[in-house]
């Protein structure tokens, strides 16, 4: 197979390990009856293993490997389709599948919010740089607004760590393979989504400030949250602290309606 050159304009660093390529593989649990789908399929190591397991739909933006990919995926059913993935109407796959994939670090966090949004994942095991996989596990150290935004619609866990020397060429960072649980039912169905997002976005505006103030709202009404910031707040703090948001607002507006 001919020698791939990696892009640095399209974020690309290739897994060389063949023992986490494996386990990428096996922990997506892949049959016959699934479709995967994986972005960023690169010189197609990764899409090789897939391709046995699945039906696979590969996706690469990078035109200059799509003779190698191709090559590689020959004698398989696997569909390539070689374009950015923002540009992919979504409606083109299946109602149900699954995403394996490598991410670029760039564009991992959009990715894997359109994928989240479409609603249509069962599964999601990707790679992508450690210092943004812990924002999405949302673990007492590293809570985030991201762990709380894929909180709302999916369970995440942490499957393996992937040291930077695993990469080719080598990054500055080393990455973190994570599993992503889409909840089959949008958590807290009696919640109005749109709302409860532009609530957390609030909340975290000013991640050093106090809630009370980023939400505008008096301390008295807040209770123990008053003096908390929103890193200091677990997910039921969060939805108690919503409907104390919730019940503010109305509350405001029935007195400036007087």
């Amino acid at each position: 197979m001919e020698a791939v050159r990696p892009k640095k304009r399209y974020s690309q660093n290739f897994l060389s390990s063949e023992k986490i390529l494996d386990f990428i593989t096996d922990a997506a649990n892949l049959s016959k009856n699934d479709t995967v789908i994986e972005v960023g399929a690169g010189d197609g190591r990764l899409s090789a293993r897939l391709s046995a397991k699945a039906k696979l739909i590969a996706v690469e933006i990078d035109r200059s490997l799509e003779t190698i990919l191709k090559k590689r995926l020959s004698g398989t059913s696997a569909a390539v389709i070689m374009d950015d993935f923002f540009n992919i109407d979504l409606s083109r796959f299946p109602d149900s599948f699954k995403v394996v994939a490598n991410l670029p670090y760039a564009s991992a966090k959009h990715i894997i919010k359109r994928f989240i949004e479409c609603g249509r994942v069962n599964l999601m095991i990707i790679c992508l740089q450690k210092e943004v996989a812990q924002k999405y596990l949302n673990d007492t150290k590293g809570r985030s607004f991201l762990g709380w935004w894929l909180a709302f619609y999916a369970d995440c866990q942490r499957l393996m760590s992937v040291e930077r020397h695993q990469f080719v060429p080598v990054p500055k960072v080393d990455s973190e393979i994570i599993a992503i649980y889409p909840k089959r039912k949008r958590c807290y169905s009696e919640i109005d989504e749109e709302k409860y997002l532009r609530f957390l976005k609030i909340c975290w505006k000013h991640p050093k400030k106090m809630v009370a103030n980023n939400l505008s709202i008096k301390d008295g009404f807040l209770g123990d949250f008053a003096a908390k910031r929103a890193h200091q707040i677990d997910q039921n703090g969060f939805l108690k602290l919503y409907k104390l948001w919730s019940t503010y607002g109305k509350e405001k507006d029935k007195v400036e309606s007087i």
